[in-house]
């Protein structure tokens, strides 16, 4: 259901050339309301090194995702974001994944390394600080 509705929101974004920023936090229902809102700037190494802003992207759909690399629903989120990842990132569509394990659960910091390489997340993937997390209305632990 959920990654139905994205696909339908991106496809639209995409299709009237507006731009799409879409808030995930524990349920989409959560945080749906911050669609479309300005993002706060952050940058993230992409796997071929390069440094990646998500000012950069203004103009497209971006999708910015918090995860916990010990929860299974995280996994099943991120799975879910390779599939859209795999559809749309042709098309523009931009995933941002944050670890909130630097500030929710320090001792599994080492774990998200990990988690990106067995997973094969196709997508920047970097840790979030709270900071950050408050600015995009994250409501985790």
């Amino acid at each position: 259901m959920i990654t139905q509705l994205l696909r339908l929101a991106v496809a639209a974004f995409s299709w009237l050339g507006l731009p799409l920023v879409v808030v995930a936090a524990l349920e989409p229902e959560e945080s749906s309301q911050f669609n479309g809102q300005k993002v706060t700037d952050f940058g993230l190494r992409a796997h071929d090194g390069r440094m990646l802003d998500v000012r950069d992207f203004r103009g497209r759909p971006v999708i910015v995702a918090f995860f916990s690399s010990s929860s299974s629903e995280s996994r099943a989120e991120l799975t879910e974001l390779i599939e859209i990842h795999n559809k749309y990132a042709d098309q523009g569509l931009a995933i941002f994944a944050l670890a909130v394990d630097p500030f929710e659960t320090p001792e599994t910091v080492k774990n998200v390394h990990l988690l990106i390489v067995t997973m094969r997340l196709p997508f920047p993937v970097g840790g979030a600080t709270r900071e950050l997390a408050n600015d995009y209305h994250y409501k985790g632990r």
